[in-house]
């Protein structure tokens, strides 16, 4: 914005990210919408207990599937053990989710709308594709760090460019 006078506000007002807290902070102090990478979140959440079935709530696309799951889940888990819904929870909550009352409820809406897929569609933005984190490590090889900012902006629009003819 100093040096061409460009509010990045102006074009984009919604940025999906891995959950960097200097990503994060940007977004907030500029005024965007984040949503978190599906990938990111997923590897997030590690190799727990229930790391798997949290994963699949949140990877849902549609509102039938979620549910579904959810019975399924509430089912599942209502006989855990005190220790179990303590671990169960703190994964939910990672997610916006919790589990009381022997249910699955949205406990923090604002968290489960930046990484819920079935709230992705609100944002015309879907997750990153393996093909697209892909491309991402491809370009960030190009760029190390401690580089100048116009040679960075350079080689990524010599690799856009040069993506967009290969295609």
């Amino acid at each position: 914005e100093e040096t061409l006078g460009l509010r990045i506000q102006d074009y984009i007002n919604i940025v999906q990210s891995d959950q960097g807290t200097s990503l994060i902070s940007a977004v907030e102090d500029l005024g965007m919408h984040h949503i978190c990478c599906l990938r990111h979140l997923l590897v997030s959440l590690k190799k727990t207990k229930f790391s798997s079935q949290v994963g699949n709530l949140i990877s849902c696309t549609c509102s039938k599937d979620f549910l579904d799951l959810i019975c399924h889940y509430n089912e599942m888990w209502k006989d855990l053990s005190k220790n179990d819904i303590i671990e169960l929870n703190k994964v939910l909550n990672k997610v916006g989710l919790v589990f009381k009352r022997k249910k699955i409820v949205i406990d923090n809406a604002a968290r489960w709308e930046q990484v819920s897929m079935q709230r992705r569609a609100a944002f015309k933005m879907p997750s990153c594709t393996n093909q697209l984190e892909s491309a991402h490590g491809h370009m960030n090889a190009l760029i190390p760090r401690r580089n100048t900012f116009f040679s960075s902006i350079q080689r990524l629009i010599d690799e856009t460019l040069n993506r967009t003819l290969n295609f």
